[in-house]
């Protein structure tokens, strides 16, 4: 397969920044179809293409056509269990955009039903891809601090972008705040503790924004092999945060600033602290360093969408398995579902 037809289903925001530019630096791809009801966003991305698209509003016109080899779900989450199961039915490849579905029965569906169909299937958890997170596994795994014994993560920042129509604000189109968004991160500490969650612990509530929406919580994650793992989440921060990735061993410590690219590495047996630059992706590091701190993290966040779509590639053209499957997928939104309805509990869930 010499060249990849691409056919976009949602042109919203992440793939008006990232989507899109990502797949037109590709020499082997063509983004042959984009589907939205909004005429003016099918116009912006279509903009954004080396060729013009065919620029279609129901999803099910750009599935039948047969040079679409890959389908980008990207549209409102409870719209990607029905999209992604008519995609591979229809022998097409999927990339979804996390989460891969907004409730526990929706996500074992399309688990059990892709096994079925052969084709790839990878969901859009694209820090796994980032090299901060990599450096950081190897170090963890070659067991640089020891062993490990606990993951936090910090992410205080400002409100999120509503969505069309307002869906993310409504949790029964989102899955909620935590699911939607933070399903990354429990995504960090699943593949860094490299062990089953098995219960979860949560406190939090709609304190500032009132939108009925979760705008801060604390969420603890507990594994089987013993490691303990934090998220704090703010929605109403300042902006100027960085996202802070920590992880403790017995013989030493991590600390990760993601729009900074450093990781800082303690050792128990020596005070000085060892800091390690990591670079941004080569196609967008000279760049990078010359934005400022909003437009670097589209840039960074561009990076990563643009190595997830090479892997799908290599994937479609050699028949490996993704980094980023279905059973990665669902073990994030397991963790994300389980830490909702402990803040609706009061309880700790067990998994």
């Amino acid at each position: 397969m010499d060249r990849i037809g691409y056919g976009i289903v949602g042109v919203g925001s992440i793939s008006l920044r990232a989507h899109i530019p990502a797949l037109s630096m590709m020499d082997d791809v063509d983004i042959v179809a984009l589907c939205n009801p909004s005429r003016g966003k099918l116009e912006q991305g279509a903009a954004l293409c080396r060729r013009v698209p065919t620029m279609l509003e129901d999803y099910r016109d750009l599935i039948a056509m047969p040079d679409v080899d890959v389908v980008v779900v990207a549209s409102p989450n409870d719209t990607h269990r029905e999209i992604t199961l008519a995609a591979l039915a229809a022998g097409k490849h999927v990339l979804c955009e996390k989460p891969m579905a907004t409730t526990l029965d929706d996500c074992l569906a399309v688990r059990q039903a892709a096994e079925g169909y052969g084709h790839i299937l990878q969901y859009g958890l694209e820090l796994r891809y980032a090299e901060l997170y990599r450096r950081m596994a190897q170090i963890i795994q070659e067991g640089q601090i020891g062993r490990l014994r606990m993951l936090f993560c910090k992410e205080f920042r400002g409100p999120m972008l509503p969505g069309s129509g307002g869906w993310r604000s409504d949790r029964s189109r989102s899955g909620g705040v935590l699911l939607e968004k933070n399903c990354h991160h429990f995504d960090l500490f699943n593949w860094f503790a490299q062990s089953e969650p098995v219960r979860v612990a949560a406190m939090g509530g709609s304190d500032v924004l009132q939108d009925g929406q979760v705008d801060n919580a604390w969420v603890t994650v507990e594994y089987a092999n013993g490691v303990r793992a934090c998220l704090g989440v703010c929605l109403f921060s300042p902006f100027g945060n960085d996202l802070e990735v920590s992880a403790v061993g017995d013989r030493g410590k991590l600390e990760s600033f993601t729009f900074h690219q450093t990781i800082r590495q303690w050792g128990t047996t020596k005070p000085d602290e060892t800091v390690c630059r990591v670079a941004f992706d080569p196609l967008f590091s000279d760049i990078c360093q010359e934005q400022r701190e909003k437009e670097r993290a589209i840039l960074w966040e561009r990076s990563l969408i643009y190595r997830e779509h090479r892997d799908l590639i290599d994937c479609v053209r050699t028949g490996r398995r993704p980094l980023v499957d279905a059973e990665v997928s669902l073990k994030s939104c397991v963790v994300a579902l389980a830490a909702h309805q402990a803040l609706e509990t009061g309880s700790v869930v067990p998994l």
